[in-house]
């Protein structure tokens, strides 16, 4: 199958044409590479064009081919189970993608492909390990169609450098230059200009969810029937993100507890009660950044070298207004000392 890729030009991937008339990746065509939909970032300097998850998906599975047929057909169907907006509502769904996506192709009769995804076949790593494929044409990709910058790195000459039997890299100064072009992507990621709206659409859709309105076939829209969701339930906060008014960072706090996705929806709303403020005000982001990681690279011929460092926790606070020295005091001992 001939495919027209803005990365690799015309390339020819090993796959039926008739696998893209599938429902599970025609589905693909309608997600975004952006958790956050690009109209929305476009508003702040991100590129509009950003690619959906089906071109990822199909350079997935262009580099994959330097490798074997099965890890094509795992690569095609590696994000099949990513619900709308992509990995902003995964922790709702009762699973993760990976799982999901395993299934998926196990139903549709792609058994080896299953194995591959699940994590049960020697093949498992260059698919879902971090260290892997999808990330090689992962960082490429958001770098060149969501913020028109080149990557430093060769997708295509580092997948051929990966040793699929034996586990390992052959070009270290390709790894060196890959890791260094995600710092750059996730440095962006993990600003305000996409965490801001990020943590926004994260809690709209979390509400709906504890009200009952989000239920399994959510988790199977595209991104813009998820939208019309949003857009019937919470209409006013959508417009406001729409027209490009995100809330501002106000707080920005290290080594805080991560807190799971309840507990900061709670705290959410707390703050707001006790700082008088309507509801859908205040926004938590609570994580690790990804821009560093500590990984440990296997080298072929050679032992495992150690890159980056590990990030430390951290908590994001948004706010849709500008708060006084008082608030933010109760906001910063809510977050250390619990709501």
């Amino acid at each position: 199958m001939l495919v027209r890729d803005r990365l690799y030009g015309n390339v020819e991937v090993p796959l039926d044409p008739g696998l893209l008339d599938l429902p599970p990746i025609r589905r693909l065509r309608m997600i975004s590479l952006s958790n956050v939909p690009p109209r929305i970032l476009s508003k702040v300097g991100f590129l509009p064009g950003i690619s959906d998850r089906l071109e990822h998906s199909l350079g997935v599975a262009h580099l994959a081919k330097y490798h074997d047929r099965d890890l094509v057909v795992a690569a095609l169907f590696h994000d099949s189970g990513l619900p709308p907006f992509s990995h902003m509502v995964e922790h709702l769904m009762g699973e993760d993608h990976e799982k999901r996506s395993a299934r998926i192709a196990r139903e549709l009769g792609f058994s080896r492909a299953s194995e591959i995804l699940a994590g049960r076949h020697p093949l498992s790593w260059m698919i879902s390990s971090g260290l892997d494929l999808d990330n090689v044409d992962n960082v490429a990709r958001f770098l060149v169609t969501g913020m028109g910058k080149s990557p430093s790195y060769d997708p295509q000459f580092l997948a051929r450098r990966m040793d699929a039997s034996r586990g390992c890299f052959s070009d270290l100064a390709q790894v060196e230059r890959w890791l260094g072009d995600r710092r750059r992507l996730y440095s962006a990621l993990y600003s305000w200009p996409n965490l801001s709206p990020h943590s926004v659409m994260t809690t709209l859709i979390e509400s709906l969810h504890l009200e009952g309105i989000i239920d399994e076939e959510f988790f199977t829209m595209t991104d813009e029937e998820a939208m019309r969701v949003l857009l019937k339930h919470r209409r006013r906060r959508m417009d406001t993100l729409f027209s490009g008014s995100f809330p501002r960072e106000i707080l920005r706090l290290e080594g805080t507890p991560i807190l799971e996705w309840e507990a900061r929806y709670t705290a959410e709303r707390e703050i707001e009660r006790r700082l008088g403020k309507e509801t859908f005000t205040i926004f938590l982001f609570s994580g690790k950044s990804k821009e560093w990681r500590r990984l440990r690279i296997p080298v072929c011929g050679g032992s495992e070298v150690t890159m980056g460092r590990e990030s430390e926790p951290i908590t994001v606070v948004f706010a849709y207004f500008r708060p006084s020295g008082e608030e933010l005091k109760i906001i910063r001992s809510c977050i250390e000392s619990g709501c």
